[in-house]
């Protein structure tokens, strides 16, 4: 992706505003890991469309991907986009997405080593996660992406015991979706967090698992 191409797609009189916007929203979303520098200014003109034209969600999907870019460029002030992205999102009812965002700001804050940001934003996401249902199919694979992703956390941060019981959790929501791919990814993680805690035996059985679901989930492709 090239600057000129989000440059022609807004000046297609052939296109609507929605239709520009989808159009380079899906270009930043599909190439900003391979080319940040461009994805980083693209976000910034779609952001500044969407206020153009008034469209909110627009705004967050392009606050998020700004700090996405931003972050893979080290950028110090990433915070910001993603705290106004969270902020839209919620005044959306975009939970999921808000969560997502919550999620960054709290690893951000665990690799800054900021206590009080990461207290914020813990607070601020266990608030957000109490307007998703649990009985939907929807809201309950929020909850397992929750859980995976503070799984995934603790076990960077080598506190395994949370780790776990936020595997566990996760496991929990993907067996109630019936995810036989989500449940394989789980026992990987317990697999993992056994080996780390030197229990040998129980992490080869979680390995196991793994393996057994995985091969379920490719014979039925």
């Amino acid at each position: 992706m090239k600057m000129r191409d989000v440059k022609s797609i807004l000046l297609q009189s052939n296109l609507s505003d929605t239709q520009k916007m989808d159009s380079i929203y899906n270009l930043i979303k599909n190439q900003y890991k391979q080319d940040p520098w461009v994805t980083e200014t693209a976000s910034n003109e779609l952001y500044n469309f969407a206020v153009k034209t008034g469209n909110k969600e627009m705004q967050a999907k392009a606050l998020f991907f700004l700090s996405k870019s931003q972050l893979l460029l080290n950028r110090l002030d990433s915070d910001t986009s993603l705290v106004k992205a969270a902020k839209y999102f919620g005044e959306l009812n975009m939970w999921d997405q808000k969560i997502k965002c919550l999620n960054l700001l709290i690893r951000n804050s665990v690799n800054l080593n900021d206590e009080p940001k990461l207290l914020k934003y813990k607070s601020d996401l266990y608030s957000s996660l109490n307007n998703v249902s649990k009985t939907s199919e929807e809201g309950q694979g929020i909850y397992f992406r929750f859980h995976r992703s503070l799984s995934n956390l603790f076990i960077e941060l080598f506190e395994l015991d949370s780790a776990f019981y936020h595997n566990q959790t996760a496991e929990k929501y993907a067996a109630i979706i019936n995810d036989e791919a989500l449940l394989s990814l789980c026992y990987l993680n317990a697999g993992n967090i056994m080996r780390y805690q030197e229990d040998y035996v129980q992490a080869f059985e979680y390995y196991l698992k793994c393996n057994e679901f995985a091969k379920r989930v490719n014979n039925k492709v």
